[in-house]
């Protein structure tokens, strides 16, 4: 199975600058309106990264609903300039970063690609120490 990035959000400005960017590095694209809908969706697998786009509080309610759920993969947020987010909310839920809106695709890719080399590198050292055992 493909590593899979959630991306929740309102609108599908980001998960269409993406997927096909996702695509290509050998990522899954899945997306939802809601924290609950990544929770019950049928063909949601383990996440590798969440992308959280909502206006306001609302990223910050979405990613503490999904730690609350044992949802526990890496998250950035993104969020417009004015949106006032506690840090200290947002570093307990988990986000790497905050990017401001309109998120640089670039920058994100960056995120993701360094949360991907990472998974890799510690499926392949669990892999060694299973072969060692």
């Amino acid at each position: 199975m493909k590593p899979q990035v959630f991306v929740i959000s309102d609108s599908s400005d980001i998960a269409g600058r993406l997927g096909p960017a996702l695509f290509c590095c050998g990522m899954a694209l899945r997306t939802a309106a809601s924290a609950y809908d990544v929770l019950t969706g049928a063909d949601a697998g383990p996440a590798l990264c969440v992308v959280v786009d909502l206006p306001g509080r609302e990223g910050l309610h979405a990613l503490e609903t999904l730690r609350r759920a044992g949802v526990m993969a890496p998250a950035i947020v993104i969020a417009a300039a004015d949106d006032v987010l506690p840090p200290g909310r947002l570093r307990d839920s988990g986000a790497l970063d905050v990017l401001e809106r309109p998120a640089d695709k670039h920058a994100l890719l960056c995120w993701l690609e360094c949360i991907c080399t990472a998974h890799l590198a510690i499926a392949r050292r669990r892999a060694a120490l299973r072969a060692a055992a």
